[in-house]
């Protein structure tokens, strides 16, 4: 494979401007960030919402938690919500 020399250039600079070697990446290899499932998350929304919030969006969460309960919430698209509001 051959690497086009202005995109290495680029993205020498860019590392250059954060502060950030190649060792420093190397050394720290990425972890996947791990966000919660909507059945461990819509508990919290719960709590922290009043009671007229509840009362109002309620229904969605519980759609929500009985269409995807063990989806991570990153995995939700704008799509699925449409989806969702359909049936």
């Amino acid at each position: 494979m051959n690497t086009d020399p202005a995109a290495i250039a680029a993205a020498r600079q860019v590392l250059a401007h954060l502060g950030v070697t190649v060792t420093d990446l190397q050394s720290h290899p990425a972890t996947p960030s791990v966000l919660p499932t909507i059945a461990e998350y819509l508990p919290r929304v719960v709590a922290a919402a009043g009671p007229g919030a509840r009362r109002t969006y309620g229904t969605y969460g519980d759609r929500m938690a009985a269409a995807w309960p063990d989806r991570p919430l990153d995995t939700i698209t704008a799509s699925d919500f449409e989806a969702l509001n359909r049936r």
